[in-house]
């Protein structure tokens, strides 16, 4: 019986190229989590941008969505890690009754000075790293998320009347 890993590094190499991200990915989020926990930062790495996005000022769920890219559905889950442990509040706008901008409170302002700061070291680690494997995989999945957005993956394939987003 062949190696799960002998296939997916050979033969489909590197058509497991998504599996071997989210791999990376736990590893750096669950990495990270030790961390910001051993620090006393005690945010969830995926509630970190929205933490640093708030510290700017207040943002609504949607706008925060379209700044990070992602779901609302997933900018709710993180934003409420935040709401949880005392790091931002929901606020008023005098102009639209609809809209309940998120703001930072006094702890949450501490807090994002403070992740920051861990950031900023986690950037030199990262560069670290990509010098290491002489290959600036930031700039390059950047690169990757530019051109999926251009042509998607399935339009990728040469099959007819492939999906696209």
């Amino acid at each position: 019986m062949k190696d799960f890993q002998d296939i997916a590094h050979g033969k489909y190499a590197p058509g497991f190229f998504g599996l071997l991200a989210l791999r990376v990915v736990g590893d750096i989020e669950a990495d990270g989590g030790i961390l910001m926990r051993r620090l006393g930062l005690a945010v969830p790495p995926r509630s970190v941008s929205a933490l640093l996005l708030l510290a700017d000022g207040p943002l609504s769920v949607t706008e925060i969505a379209q700044q990070v890219g992602m779901t609302h559905a997933a900018v709710i889950k993180n934003v409420r890690k935040l709401l949880e442990l005392g790091l931002a509040e929901r606020g008023e706008d005098e102009h639209d009754d609809r809209r309940k901008p998120l703001h930072l409170t006094a702890a949450g302002v501490e807090r994002a000075a403070a992740v920051a700061r861990f950031m900023r070291e986690a950037a030199n680690v990262y560069q670290a790293l990509f010098d290491e494997i002489g290959i600036d995989m930031f700039e390059g999945m950047t690169r990757m998320e530019q051109a999926l957005k251009r042509k998607s993956f399935a339009a990728r394939f040469n099959l007819p009347d492939a999906e696209t987003r």
